[in-house]
């Protein structure tokens, strides 16, 4: 198996026709790979400011959700309310994490409870009053890069399985 994943690996690396740094860790019968993607010491795939522009744009998004959404989530969701108001300060974390997964959710047609993934916590409600609208992320070449990216690795991948 170990060969088999050197050899995926290889077929990555060629695809790409440049070097990248990989780590390969085995976790029964789960295979997961890390790749560089961007860095400021230019050894990852892309330039740093990609990294740089999806996170300005997330923390941007992350206020914005603090601020807006949060407050109706609380107010109209008590039993949101009430894991929000006994966990611990990573609570606006979680709770931005779940609109993220909402607004992906609403962005390409998906049923929200896919998205979960046995994160803990209930999943706030849909509310009219909140916007889902994360275009801002959507929309930047940065992103398609990031999709674009994960999708080539996916197919390499796939084809060796």
């Amino acid at each position: 198996f170990a060969a088999v994943m050197r050899w995926i690996l290889l077929g990555v690396i060629s695809a790409l026709g440049v070097p990248i740094e990989s780590t390969v860790q085995y976790i029964h019968p789960v295979v997961t790979q890390k790749f560089n993607l961007a860095s400021r010491d230019g050894r990852g795939l892309e330039p740093a400011f990609l990294a740089r522009k999806l996170s300005d744009v997330a923390m941007i998004q992350y206020e914005d959700y603090l601020q807006k959404a949060l407050p109706v989530e609380l107010e109209k969701d008590p039993k949101f309310r009430a894991w929000y108001d006994k966990e611990d300060a990573g609570r606006d974390n979680h709770g931005f994490t779940l609109w993220q997964k909402r607004a992906f959710a609403l962005k390409n047609s998906l049923p929200v409870n896919e998205l979960d993934m046995g994160m803990g916590g209930p999943f706030p409600g849909y509310h009219k009053e909140v916007s889902y609208n994360f275009d801002a992320l959507y929309n930047l070449p940065e992103y398609k890069t990031l999709v674009s990216r994960i999708e080539k690795f996916t197919r390499q991948y796939l084809r060796h399985v």
